[in-house]
C-alpha cells in the first residue's frame, strides 16, 4: 500500500515527511553531506582536471589539483602530515603512495572518492544504476508536474537529491552525475515556484541557481541553456526583473528550437513585468511565429502564447489591446498542461474584469478558483483574490480565493509564514 502525505494527501516514496507541505511552511529538510568546504571539488569538473583524474596517477593528479586551485605545495604538505620535500618527490614521481589508508586520507582532502586514487570503495560499484534510476525519477517528476502535480513531483525529487548531493559531496563528480545533479536541482526549483505563494519565491530561484553554478562548469551548451532559462524565470516570478531578462537572453542566444518556445514565453513575462514594450512586442511575435511552426505541446501552443500576450497587455496597461485579442478564438488549450489552463482562465477573468466585463469575470472565475486550488497554485489564488481591488463586485469570489488559500496552508504543518531559508 503506497504511503501518503497525512495532510494533503500526496503520495509518498520513502516513508519521510511532504517536500513539498515542508517547502511551503519554510522547512525544507537539510542536505547530506560535510559542508560547504567540499564545494571546492567542483573544480575537478574542468576538462584538464577530468583528464589527470582518468590516468589515475597520483603525481599528475596533485600537481593539477594545485594548479586549478592555487594551493601552494607547502600548505598541501603541511595539511597531508607530508614534509615539501616528500611531497615534491610524490609529484615528480620519485615516491610512490602504497598504502591504502593514505591513500583514502589523500583522496579526503583533495575532495576525491577513494576509487579515484586505487582504493576500493563499494559506493563506486552502482554507478551506473545510480544514473539510470535518476534519469527514470526526473522523467517521473516531470509526468507528474504536467499532469497538474507538482507537489508529487517534488517528492519524487527529493530522495534523488539527497542521494546526488551526498555523493558529489564525497568526491563522485564526474560529469554524469554532476550533470544529473544540476537537472535535479533545476526541476526543483521549478516545481517549488509552482506551489509555493509569491513571498516564498526566492527560495525556488535559489535552487535554480544551484543548478546553474554546476552547468556553468560543465561545457554543455544545451544544459546551460535549460539551466539559464528556468533560472531566469524563476527570478522573474521572486521579483528580480533585471536578472530574469539578463538570465533569458543569455537562454535564448545558446537555446535550440526545441527549448527555445518556452526561453521566448519566459522572457515575454518578464519583459512586460520589467515596462519593456518594445522588447515584449519583439518576443511575443517571435512565439507567435514558432507556435505556428512547430508541434504543440502540453507547455508550448498557441493557447499559451495567447495567454503570456493578454497578461503581458495588462502590465503594461494596454487594456483595449488585451480585450481585442480575448475575442479571437484560441486553439490548443485542451493540449495544455492543467496548471496552465488554470492560469490561462484567471488570465481571461482578468481582462475581463479590467476592462469592465464583470459579469462575464464573475461567470468564469469560480471555475478558475477550483482549477487553482485542485492544482496547488497559491500565486494564481493570490491573482483571483486582487481582482476585488478591480472591481468590488468580485468580492465574494475573492473571498472564495482567499478560502482556498487557507485551505492549502491549513493542509500544511508548521506556521505558514512561508519563512524559507536559503539553500546555497
Amino acid at each position: 500500500m503506497a504511503l501518503v502525505c497525512g495532510t494533503c494527501g500526496t503520495e509518498l516514496h520513502d516513508g519521510s515527511s511532504c517536500v513539498a507541505c515542508r517547502a511551503a511552511d519554510g522547512l525544507m529538510p537539510a542536505l547530506p553531506g560535510a559542508g560547504p568546504a567540499r564545494v571546492a571539488v567542483l573544480a575537478w569538473l574542468q576538462p584538464r582536471a577530468q583528464a589527470a583524474l582518468a590516468t589515475g596517477r597520483l603525481s599528475l593528479i596533485l600537481r593539477t589539483w594545485r594548479s586549478i586551485t592555487g594551493t601552494q605545495q607547502a600548505e598541501i604538505a603541511d595539511a597531508l602530515g607530508y614534509t615539501t620535500t616528500y611531497l615534491s618527490k610524490i609529484e615528480n614521481n620519485r615516491r610512490d603512495i602504497t598504502n591504502l589508508a593514505d591513500r583514502r586520507r589523500i583522496a579526503d582532502y583533495l575532495g576525491l572518492a577513494p576509487h579515484v586514487l586505487g582504493v576500493t570503495d563499494e559506493q563506486s560499484g552502482d554507478y551506473r544504476t545510480m544514473l539510470e534510476f535518476g534519469e527514470a525519477t526526473l522523467r517521473l517528476a516531470a509526468v507528474a508536474r504536467n499532469a497538474g502535480r507538482p507537489a508529487a513531483a517534488l517528492n519524487e525529487l527529493w530522495p534523488l537529491i539527497q542521494k546526488l548531493e551526498d555523493r558529489v559531496q564525497h568526491g563522485y563528480i564526474d560529469p554524469g552525475m554532476v550533470s544529473l545533479l544540476a537537472r535535479a536541482r533545476s526541476a526543483l526549483g521549478v516545481y517549488l515556484g509552482d506551489i509555493l505563494p509569491a513571498q516564498g519565491l526566492a527560495v525556488s530561484s535559489r535552487w535554480t541557481g544551484r543548478a546553474l553554478a554546476l552547468t556553468e562548469r560543465l561545457g554543455d551548451a544545451d544544459l546551460h541553456a535549460r539551466a539559464l532559462r528556468s533560472h531566469g524565470n524563476e527570478l522573474r516570478k521572486a521579483g528580480n526583473l533585471e536578472g530574469a531578462i539578463r538570465r533569458l537572453r543569455q537562454s535564448a542566444e545558446l537555446a535550440h528550437n526545441d527549448l527555445k518556445p518556452t526561453v521566448l514565453t519566459a522572457l515575454a513575462r518578464a519583459a512586460a513585468e520589467a515596462d519593456a514594450p518594445e522588447l515584449f512586442d519583439e518576443v511575443v511575435a517571435d512565439a507567435r511565429r514558432l507556435a505556428d511552426t512547430t508541434a504543440p505541446s502540453a507547455l508550448f501552443n498557441g493557447a499559451i502564447v495567447a495567454e503570456v500576450h493578454l497578461r503581458g497587455l495588462l502590465h503594461l496597461g494596454r487594456k483595449r489591446e488585451a480585450a481585442r485579442i480575448l475575442e479571437v478564438p484560441i486553439e490548443g488549450a485542451a493540449g495544455s498542461a492543467p496548471q496552465w489552463r488554470a492560469i490561462a482562465m484567471i488570465t481571461k477573468g482578468e481582462v475581463l474584469a479590467e476592462t469592465g466585463a464583470t459579469e462575464d469575470a464573475a461567470r468564469l472565475l469560480p471555475q478558475a478558483v477550483n482549477e487553482a486550488r485542485a492544482c496547488r497554485l497559491p500565486q494564481q489564488l493570490q491573482r483571483i483574490a486582487r481582482l476585488a481591488k478591480v472591481s468590488p463586485s468580485l468580492e465574494a469570489i475573492a473571498m472564495d480565493s482567499r478560502t482556498a488559500l487557507g485551505e492549502l496552508a491549513a493542509a500544511k504543518p508548521g506556521t505558514h509564514d512561508h519563512r524559507i531559508p536559503q539553500q546555497d
